[in-house]
């Protein structure tokens, strides 16, 4: 094994256990598993700058780490606490060390700078002039960081760290000001106990904001208010139901922004607005939704009397009149199910694969949607919005797939093992193009039973119907151009590309026959082309029919003048 290097003086070198904190080599507190390349190097370059500038913190570390890079520290996987990662890399911490630097260049020596003062002695204590002594700082008990912050009580009460900035910025706004700086709190790590900030930081903050002195209200304050009284009045007589998270944006919006409550008199709070919103309209009531942290709602109970929603909002946990509740939604639902079948079945004679709003009732559409994200609920994102509002249109058309009529409910079959017979009515985008998707990958006809019986789709006999459909339509297609299949997309007076290629199959046989040579061409044109359409959109009109026969249609090949054949 070889020897341990030694530094100058004859002291061995340090080892790094990086099991432990990089920083401290300690294993108490919860550690930082896993860190970042980007991490390591931050770490290195303050850990090196700092202890250029001679911090006495610094320096003994930079001695054990001087042989360490961003790499090895990764591929060793280096492991430090939370707390001694920031007070190394605190930019606070860095500007003391180049204080402290510059100073001892002008002093000409250097003297790290610890914290405390020195104890005094029996003497000092003796020599202190009145009954009991001026305060000083050394008379009293250091500060105990693994402690509250407030109470130095070591108690069962679960501790919180300063994390944010924002908590050492209130911290400077309280009498503590004096004794911490408000960077120093994110940098020792300090921790608190939550009844003791809320009594020593959110109170006191909270009083001198109250006892401020009071200003006199802006003529935009007090217009705006009234503006918002106004439409708050009005939408509450129709039948709104107003959050109070969108009554506050819009206060603020007419205010002029989030700079505006910085002026506002009194200090601006929701629960004010509130409270100023129902003194002023005595028939609008304000209310808690179950789920407390979400704001409450204003509306007007006369205006909504009887409303499904006013029912919900005041409803209580009585299972009878939440199951009434649901009753009265499911035959508003169905109703509206039913109106919206007798209105698409004038619309047939095409196959839409394409999914939208229209291809459900809107009720429908909404309630599901309320079911999977609550209502006036905002998502943060458009993709996370559009999976939502995919996975409501996708069960909104399963349901109206699988609705039950009336009479189909009232019927009594001869035979008990009778099930229900699909409507062709109610066939939407979701159960066609979900059927055709899958027979076109898979033609597994089991699949597609067993899709139909769950309710996402339409059978397999039925698909089969579909494509037949589809082929005849085609062959309707082609009879219009002499045997060319001409696609509905194309426009006239555009530019068109063609590409074509030729498709041979069993080119080579012992006789030469059996052969097949062909040749597909392609064509291409901007979708957003402007002009008229070539051709209308293939007309499904024998969706009804039973037969999988497919219309024949033969187009003779003409030979042209020149010797050249055209093939259609």
């Amino acid at each position: 094994m070889s020897e341990i290097p030694r530094l100058a003086g004859g002291q061995p070198r340090q080892t790094t256990d990086y099991e432990l904190c990089l920083v401290c080599q300690k294993q108490a507190g919860p550690l930082v598993l896993n860190p970042r390349l980007p991490s390591y190097h931050n770490l290195l370059e303050k850990v090196k700058e700092r202890a250029r500038l001679h911090d006495p913190e610094c320096v003994p570390l930079q001695k054990r780490l001087e042989d360490c890079t961003q790499e090895t520290l990764q591929r060793d996987k280096a492991v430090w606490h939370r707390g001694c990662y920031s007070k190394i890399t605190n930019a606070v911490q860095m500007e003391r060390a180049r204080d402290r630097q510059q100073s001892s260049m002008s002093t000409g020596s250097y003297t790290p700078k610890f914290r405390g003062r020195r104890s005094r002695s029996v003497d000092d204590v003796a020599n202190v002039t009145g009954p009991a002594g001026p305060f000083t700082r050394s008379s009293t008990q250091p500060l105990n960081k693994n402690l509250c912050f407030f109470c130095q009580e070591d108690s069962d009460r679960q501790l919180f760290h300063v994390r944010t900035a924002n908590a050492g910025q209130s911290l400077l706004k309280t009498r503590y000001s004096t004794c911490i700086a408000d960077g120093d709190a994110h940098a020792m790590d300090l921790k608190y106990h939550k009844g003791c900030w809320t009594k020593h930081v959110f109170h006191v903050l909270r009083d001198d904001t109250r006892e401020g002195p009071k200003t006199k209200q802006s003529t935009t304050q007090v217009s705006s208010f009234v503006e918002l009284l106004n439409i708050v009045d009005c939408q509450t007589n129709e039948g709104a139901y107003l959050s109070m998270q969108d009554v506050e944006n819009t206060y603020v919006g007419m205010l002029g922004g989030t700079e505006a409550l910085e002026r506002h008199s009194p200090a601006f709070t929701r629960q004010w607005l509130k409270d100023k919103i129902l003194s002023e309209l005595p028939h609008v009531k304000a209310v808690r939704q179950k789920n407390m942290q979400r704001p409450s709602v204003l509306y007007c109970p006369e205006a909504c009397e009887g409303g499904m929603v006013h029912t919900a909002i005041t409803s209580t946990d009585d299972d009878t009149d939440n199951m009434k509740t649901l009753y009265k939604s499911a035959v508003f639902i169905r109703r509206r199910i039913e109106e919206f079948n007798k209105s698409i079945q004038r619309g047939q004679g095409s196959i839409v694969v394409t999914s939208t709003l229209d291809d459900v009732p809107v009720e429908l559409y909404s309630m599901i949607r309320w079911i999977m994200a609550g209502p006036a609920e905002q998502l943060q994102t458009r993709v996370r919005a559009a999976i939502v509002d995919q996975a409501a249109l996708t069960m909104s058309q399963n349901v109206v797939f699988g609705f039950k009529s009336k009479r189909q409910v009232t019927y009594k079959p001869s035979d008990e093992g009778a099930g229900f017979r699909s409507q062709q009515a109610r066939e939407n985008p979701q159960a066609v193009g979900l059927a055709l998707t899958i027979h076109h990958d898979t033609r597994n006809k089991n699949m597609l039973d067993l899709l139909n019986a769950q309710g996402y789709c339409m059978s397999y006999s039925r698909a089969l119907i579909m494509e037949t459909a589809l082929a005849n339509a085609v062959v309707e297609n082609i009879k219009q151009f002499h045997g060319l299949y001409v696609p509905p997309f194309l426009k006239k007076g555009t530019f068109v590309f063609f590409a074509a290629d030729n498709t041979d199959f069993a080119e080579d046989t012992a006789d030469g026959k059996g052969t097949t040579h062909g040749t597909v061409t392609a064509i291409y044109q901007k979708a957003d082309a402007p002009g008229e359409p070539i051709t209308p959109p293939l007309c499904v009109d024998d969706t009804k029919s039973k037969s999988l026969s497919v219309t024949p249609y033969h187009t003779p090949i003409v030979r042209a003048q020149g010797h050249f054949v055209y093939f259609f």
